[in-house]
């Protein structure tokens, strides 16, 4: 069983675009690129971020006891997804592919 996406002459997309198994290349490409970029932009600034704040994050955390560094841990990975969803939206919004409103 084969799908096949079909589209209208004012789309102008490739006739082979849409079945199961294909994909342009350079969209599969750059979707590569800028989603490890911006996941390795996230990293690189959580890391910089752990660094400067890792004092005053540790003080915080001292009042749960047990569960200290369960929210250490927790933070440093919430600011890493944050920031990369952030850095993933402003190259959408960047490359003309995203406006708020949709």
């Amino acid at each position: 069983m084969e799908l096949v996406c079909v589209t209208t002459p004012q789309s102008g997309a490739d006739a082979t675009y849409g079945r199961l198994g294909t994909e342009l290349p350079e969209q599969a490409h750059s979707g590569f690129v800028e989603y490890s970029v911006c996941g390795l932009g996230g990293l690189v600034l959580t890391v910089l971020l752990s660094f400067l704040f890792y004092a005053q994050l540790l003080a915080v955390a001292e009042s749960f006891e047990l569960l200290s560094s369960t929210l250490v841990v927790f933070v440093i990975l919430s600011v890493w997804v944050l920031l990369w969803v952030f850095f993933e939206a402003v190259w959408e919004w960047r490359a003309g592919r995203y406006s708020p409103g949709r």
